[in-house]
């Protein structure tokens, strides 16, 4: 990687603290791998930080966690653990020296590997981290526009519900309550208009006993909020068609190398979701795995392709960001990023910042592509007025158009699209 002289002493003014005898090496599939070490004098400055850590992790008889003594945790965890904790401390605060020092500009989570770890000796490292490929985007406003107008318009999706689609919904909340208290023993906790207990068999709902399932004043207004809900669920799951369709496109006029590490983060994503799928409903993936008769190898394997596409798609959003020079609200940045935090506190605030940044950076670029249908049936729909204009008596007005219709705001979860919320009974219970 080569710098202009202006651009190395920049660097030198910025050198990491702690790494030394630091070297970056070009790898294939725009990746690329730094290697160093640090002292050991400096390992021995984040011991303490290492040794807090730990104290707050681990169990010692007799003492409170958080409370027992440095030579008891030695004891208990060992020279070796201190060392990896010490180490990793000093390269979660390094990494990002690092990246400025050498100008790197990284895509997705590291692979950092100790490869010298010993007590009273320098700690040597690699870091390989993918870099932003070199992307040629083609025509992409254009090619948006030709998928938009061959997808399904996501608000036309929700016009029309039918009365068949609500009834089938109140069919199975009814059915699957019956079920909860058959398997229980119990009854169904619901009254008739005379007080008596409705059993499992008797259990239908009606304006008398709605209003026990949530803040429903009548059987009609729950059918609406479920009505809502189907309409939701079209309109999202057509955006997300169309989003997709968009995308498929573009990457149809795209040609680069997508990062293997990026690839393996997305597999990573995708055998994560289905883990906690599985221990949901009650099953270990190990047992799930033996049903299907695969090993995980295999699955990955299988998503391989799903996996690098999802890749493909984020890298391509991030570059039309780049170029349309998206920027996110940052109130709305902090305010989602807190929430995520409060949610989960162990989170780093960084990485869940550039999460966060990253979701509504797509969703920017996804309205921007979407819009470009909204602006060609404006504009076609200018020139008709005109040409209507034009035909009519000096004295006729010409016809107004209604504006376009704003589009249904979705998640994005790395370029992939939002997963779909099903419209049945769990939705059906407004807020208290």
């Amino acid at each position: 990687m080569t710098n202009t002289s202006q651009n190395k002493k920049q660097s030198e003014n910025t050198a990491p603290q702690y790494s030394q005898n630091t070297s970056v090496s070009d790898l294939s599939g725009s990746e690329v791998e730094i290697t160093g070490e640090v002292s050991s004098e400096q390992m021995q400055a984040h011991r303490s930080e290492a040794m807090d850590k730990l104290r707050e992790e681990v169990e010692v008889d007799g003492f409170r966690k958080g409370q027992a003594p440095d030579s008891v945790i030695e004891n208990k965890v060992g020279e070796q653990r201190i060392l990896q904790e010490t180490a990793e401390a000093v390269l979660k605060k390094e990494y990002p020296r690092l990246l400025m020092h050498h100008q790197i500009n990284p895509i997705g989570a590291p692979q950092i590997s100790i490869t010298k770890l010993a007590p009273d000796n320098p700690m040597e490292f690699k870091i390989r981290t993918a870099v932003m490929p070199e992307i040629k985007l083609p025509d992409y406003k254009n090619l948006a526009k030709q998928a938009a107008a061959e997808s399904e318009d996501p608000q036309k999706a929700g016009e029309d519900i039918s009365s068949e689609e609500v009834d089938e919904v109140i069919t199975n909340l009814e059915n699957q309550l019956s079920q909860q208290n058959q398997d229980s023993g119990e009854d169904s906790g619901l009254v008739s208009e005379s007080g008596e207990p409705l059993t499992s068999s008797q259990f239908k709902l009606t304006d008398d006993n709605v209003g026990q399932l949530g803040n429903f004043s009548s059987l009609a207004e729950l059918r609406e909020q479920i009505a809502s809900n189907i309409r939701n669920e079209k309109v999202g799951r057509a955006t997300d068609q169309r989003r997709l369709n968009i995308m498929e496109k573009i990457i149809a006029n795209t040609d680069f190398e997508v990062p293997e590490l990026l690839v393996n983060e997305e597999l990573r994503q995708i055998t994560k979701k289905l883990q906690q799928d599985v221990e949901n409903a009650g099953y270990s993936f190990e047992n799930y795995l033996k049903q299907i008769q695969k090993t995980q190898q295999d699955l990955e394997s299988e998503w391989r392709p799903q996996a690098e596409k999802r890749a493909r798609i984020q890298l391509i959003l991030n570059q039309i960001a780049d170029e349309e020079q998206l920027e996110p609200d940052q109130e709305v940045l902090e305010q989602q990023t807190q929430n995520i935090l409060q949610q989960y506190q162990d989170a780093e605030p960084e990485q869940v910042r550039a999460y966060v940044r990253t979701q509504l950076l797509n969703e920017q670029a996804f309205r921007l592509l979407e819009q470009q249908d909204n602006d060609s049936s404006a504009q076609e729909t200018e020139t008709a007025s005109n040409q209507e204009s034009a035909e009519k008596p000096d004295n006729s007005e010409p016809s107004s158009q209604d504006e376009p219709k704003p589009q249904t705001d979705t998640e994005q979860d790395t370029g992939s699209t939002k997963p779909n919320t099903e419209a049945t009974e769990d939705q059906t219970e407004k807020e208290q």
